[in-house]
């Protein structure tokens, strides 16, 4: 008797395991070495253990960890910008708790808090904390000031769950971090002085007989506000010809004062202006799915999202698409609604830097934001020359007399001088040995046809597959694609 324990999945390397006391009954796998490995869920209460449910999340799962009473499993994996939950009873999606870099390793509090680090390779922050099943933001750190190393830190709960245990570093110069009050937020303070600052304007009006004192000169005001300019009355002359005043601008940028004196019968008009810049205020602006991945041609929608200003609430949404023969492109520009929300679709056929631009008013200055969204190529291979097809264990295989060379025809969303990379593996020792990966020139048509040849020999198993590889094939305009494998049997 044979069981069908990896539901059809052919497992890349060895599943990692979990399994929790609170749900004896229950067995989970994961697939850390494919990017179409599953997770499976096992019923484990007899003797023979039988597939609960199994879904495809993505694969190239990097660590999991079961939450308190393990009725859901929380999965990070390469490629993500998110934590996952997963329900256990069906693998729907429980919640996800966004990062803004790969996130390598996950463990979960008794009180259901997850940590997660991330590759952080901006410097922003590498240690995260979310309350578990909740909207709240995360509590973030920077455990490390170099990037965490691929596979090589951990990090733990204590025991009763009061602190975290994080290694950082690489190997030689490991360090043990601990953060005693991991469901504390790390403040930081900035101060900014903007408009509203009283500034002390002062001249003096100089002749061969000075006007008298109480003589008034005119003063007048240009800002973003008022940029034809606004009159402010007037100042009067001391015995010396001074004169000063004091003004608090209602709006930032460029402000010029302009003093002017009429003149009269003894002294001609004079006129004199200085400039100040004042600060505005910085908006908060925010743009959605930066460093998300997406299918090849996904409709994507992205929120802009604006804070306070003071009269102008419009935000332009523009899109730049990798590569040289595609401009950045206006896509949307209209007034935020009442939450201030702005959103537009991008269709994602290239990876697309997203902009969201705020022109400024006279009192909050300009600003821009972007977001990075990436985007699959469209692949997908097919095998010729076989005379049948049929299953070896539950894989599905195309069958080819030994001397029949076989076939492999390749479409692939086409980019000027794109390749894309064969990868051909064959069935020894038990195990899938790779024998050659090469690359290969599309045709305008996106097309490439690959003669794989024939071993002459029966009895061969390989595979084959195709990819897209960032920018090894040629460009950079795409995120790298891993196509299926097709599986050949080569016989008498």
């Amino acid at each position: 008797m044979t069981l069908d324990l990896a539901g059809g999945h052919d497992f890349a390397s060895p599943p990692m395991l979990y399994a929790d006391p609170a749900n004896p009954d229950t067995l989970v796998a994961l697939d850390g070495g494919i990017s179409s490995g599953p997770i499976v869920v096992y019923d484990v209460s007899s003797d023979t253990p039988v597939i609960r449910v199994t879904k495809d999340e993505g694969g190239f799962y990097g660590d999991a960890a079961l939450t308190p009473g393990a009725q859901s499993i929380v999965v990070v994996g390469q490629g993500a910008r998110a934590v996952t939950e997963y329900r256990l009873s069906d693998l729907a999606e429980v919640h996800e708790y966004p990062v803004k870099d790969e996130p390598e390793t996950v463990t979960v509090a008794p009180d259901g808090t997850i940590a997660t680090t991330t590759l952080d390779t901006e410097n922003t922050g590498d240690t995260y904390g979310f309350p578990g099943g909740t909207d709240a933001p995360a509590s973030v750190r920077n455990l490390s000031y170099d990037w965490m190393p691929w596979g090589g830190h951990s990090t733990s709960w204590s025991a009763d769950g009061t602190k975290l245990f994080v290694l950082t570093g690489s190997s030689g110069s490991m360090q043990f971090q601990t953060v005693n009050q991991p469901r504390t937020y790390v403040t930081t303070l900035a101060v900014n002085a903007p408009r509203a600052k009283t500034l002390s304007v002062k001249g003096t009006l100089s002749a061969g007989l000075r006007p008298p004192a109480g003589t008034p000169v005119n003063i007048v005001r240009t800002d973003l506000l008022s940029p034809a300019g606004k009159s402010l009355g007037t100042t009067a002359l001391s015995a010396g010809g001074a004169f000063s005043f004091t003004d608090v601008p209602p709006a930032g940028g460029t402000v010029r004062y302009t003093v002017t004196y009429p003149g009269d019968a003894a002294h001609t008009p004079a006129s004199a202006s200085d400039t100040v810049a004042v600060s505005r205020a910085t908006p908060a602006l925010t743009l959605t799915n930066n460093k998300k991945t997406y299918d090849y041609g996904k409709n994507v929608v992205f929120t802009a999202h604006l804070g306070t200003t003071y009269t102008n609430r419009t935000v332009e949404i523009w899109a730049d698409p990798y590569g040289p023969d595609r401009p950045n492109k206006l896509i949307k520009s209209g007034k935020v609604d009442a939450h201030g929300n702005l959103t537009a679709a991008v269709t994602m056929s290239r990876d697309t830097a997203v902009s969201a631009v705020f022109k400024g008013d006279p009192r909050y200055s300009p600003r821009t934001v972007k977001s990075t969204a990436y985007a699959h190529v469209k692949t997908a291979s097919s095998l010729s020359k076989y005379y049948r097809t049929g299953t070896i264990g539950s894989t599905r295989y195309r069958y080819y007399h030994k001397n029949t060379d076989a076939i492999l025809t390749t479409t692939m969303t086409y980019y000027k001088s794109r390749k894309e990379r064969l990868d051909l593996q064959v069935h020894s020792s038990g195990t899938w040995q790779t024998t050659d990966s090469e690359y290969f020139a599309l045709g305008t048509n996106g097309k490439s046809i690959v003669n794989l040849g024939h071993p002459g020999t029966a009895g061969v198993r390989a595979r084959v597959r195709t990819s897209y590889v960032d920018p090894a094939s040629g460009d950079n305009v795409n995120t790298t694609t891993y196509g299926t494998w097709q599986y050949l049997y080569f016989t008498n």
